[in-house]
């Protein structure tokens, strides 16, 4: 199988979305950075003395001076930690120091995203990878990298932990039972249930400013990876893209209603203080003409005088 499609979709969420990286941080790490801490992408490759060593890291941010390190893994495999060493080192080698003739070299804080099973962990309760480490002068240390497992995570476990960005790859729990939910229509419903639930909470989980390019964005990578997917799977593909997609344009026809209200309201605000201008207006003009005539036959009472004085 060809997994490409998984690393771009990861790295393209992490290139425009960045900020959905940090609560994924915050569960490898236990660090509690707010939503919108500053996020410094750095440079995604390293290389050694020459091309054939080149190395592309999948995620290389900085926050609040840590740098962090993260790789996607669809698949598990045994050298994976020995893959980590060599990458943090060179991280770290990028980043050396060096002081009154002593070099630092700091390597980041690192971990892995693993899409798929847990088979091959020898403690599948384990969530690190370990290294054991020894050095020239016989000094030993056990590398250790955090690992964090999409199996791990239900969907109330992903909103609760906002870890939303898991999203586009949750299709993957169901990648064995395929071929037995397109035979069972309860199974079937069950699947668009909880994609159902996951456009709404999705929505309703994003501040109204990120409900629409980034709303869009995530259910588009939801369907591109559904799509991949379900290849083989024509019927189930389209309904679970008819959910998403659906649910984008019920979404829209929502806000439009809501504009519509809203501006209905704004309308009838405008139409109300306009009425009452009107009357304020036509109120004055009644006032003022009586006033006139007051002054008018006040006028003619005074010349009526002034006429009878001049007779006498």
């Amino acid at each position: 199988m060809n997994n490409t499609i998984f690393d771009d979709v990861f790295r393209t969420i992490v290139y425009k979305m960045p900020q959905l990286v940090v609560p994924l941080i915050n569960e490898a790490f236990g660090t509690d950075y707010p939503d919108d801490v500053k996020i410094e992408r750095l440079q995604n490759e390293s290389f050694g003395s020459n091309a054939e060593d080149e190395r592309i890291t999948d995620t290389y941010l900085k926050i609040a001076g840590h740098i962090y390190h993260i790789e996607c893994q669809s698949n598990e495999d045994g050298v994976m930690i020995l893959r980590m060493i060599e990458y943090d080192f060179r991280i770290a080698l990028d980043s050396a120091s060096e002081t009154d003739e002593l070099v630092t070299v700091r390597f980041p804080k690192s971990f892995i995203l693993y899409l798929w099973g847990t088979a091959k962990r020898k403690n599948k309760d384990s969530h690190e990878l370990k290294a054991r480490v020894i050095f020239p002068n016989d000094a030993e240390l056990t590398y250790t990298v955090p690992r964090i497992n999409l199996s791990d995570y239900d969907r109330d476990e992903i909103f609760k932990k906002k870890l939303i960005m898991l999203l586009p790859f949750y299709i993957l729990k169901y990648e064995k039972s395929f071929k037995y939910i397109e035979k069972d229509e309860a199974k079937l419903n069950a699947v668009l249930d909880d994609y159902k639930e996951i456009a709404e909470r999705l929505y309703n989980t994003l501040d109204e400013k990120d409900r629409g390019i980034l709303y869009g964005d995530l259910v588009n990578y939801i369907n591109k990876i559904a799509d991949y997917l379900l290849e083989k799977h024509e019927m189930i593909r389209k309904e679970v893209r008819g959910v998403m997609g659906g649910h984008i344009l019920e979404l829209e026809s929502e806000r439009l209603i809501r504009i519509g209200k809203e501006k209905g309201q704004e309308e009838e605000r405008v139409n109300t203080e306009r009425e009452r201008l009107r009357a304020d207006d036509a109120q004055r003009r009644e006032n003022l003409e009586r006033k006139r005539a007051d002054l008018a036959e006040a006028r003619v009472k005074e010349l009526e005088k002034e006429v009878a004085r001049l007779k006498a």
